[in-house]
């Protein structure tokens, strides 16, 4: 079984949500938890499935979800 490869779907939305946000994005107030669980539900709805998590780097959000599109989609 080959490893996919996979980049948080979270991480080139995560510095856009911090611009637009400003002080209003992080951890204090759950926001990136909230950015997070937003952009996991949009990935379920285009026919994704949560493969894991990984760190990211450079953004506000500390780790995000992986996803690969689920088999027969």
């Amino acid at each position: 079984m080959q490893r996919q490869r996979a980049d948080p779907a979270l991480e080139p939305i995560d510095p856009q949500i911090a611009s637009a946000l400003g002080k209003d994005y992080g951890g204090h107030n759950e926001s990136t938890i909230a950015a997070g669980y937003l952009v996991g539900q949009r990935m379920y709805a285009l026919g994704y499935e949560k493969i894991g998590a990984k760190s990211l780097v450079g953004c506000i959000a500390k780790t995000a979800a992986t996803f690969r599109k689920k088999k027969g989609k």
